[in-house]
């Protein structure tokens, strides 16, 4: 059952992680990401290397089984870099997705 879920996890990481850069070069403007040139750098590396580590993982695990079943609380541990860096980049951009109004109306 963990290799399922490791595999469903490497899975969603490999897609997420192309969908998140992209839509990133989406949303935020081009003077939004010059006033936060380096954590958006980090942003769109963080994003690629994700996918890349869930291909990684995907095929390892699908070949070779888990190697130890601490792959999957390792792996469930991947997206925390990259939301604390769009956290910190939200704010020096000075970003506000369309939730914002929302959230504080029903806070």
């Amino acid at each position: 059952m963990i290799e399922t879920g490791t595999l469903f996890l490497a899975l969603v990481f490999s897609i997420s992680g192309v969908l998140g850069g992209l839509n990133g070069c989406r949303i935020y403007t081009e003077e939004q990401r010059t006033r936060a040139r380096r954590l958006w750098i980090a942003y769109f590396t963080g994003s690629l290397l994700e996918s890349a580590v869930g291909i990684a993982v995907f095929v390892w695990v699908f070949t070779s089984g888990m190697p130890s079943v601490w792959l999957f609380p390792a792996l469930t541990v991947l997206p925390l870099p990259m939301i604390l860096v769009q956290w910190r980049m939200h704010r020096k951009m000075e970003f506000e997705s369309r939730f914002d109004g929302w959230l504080s109306n029903h806070a």
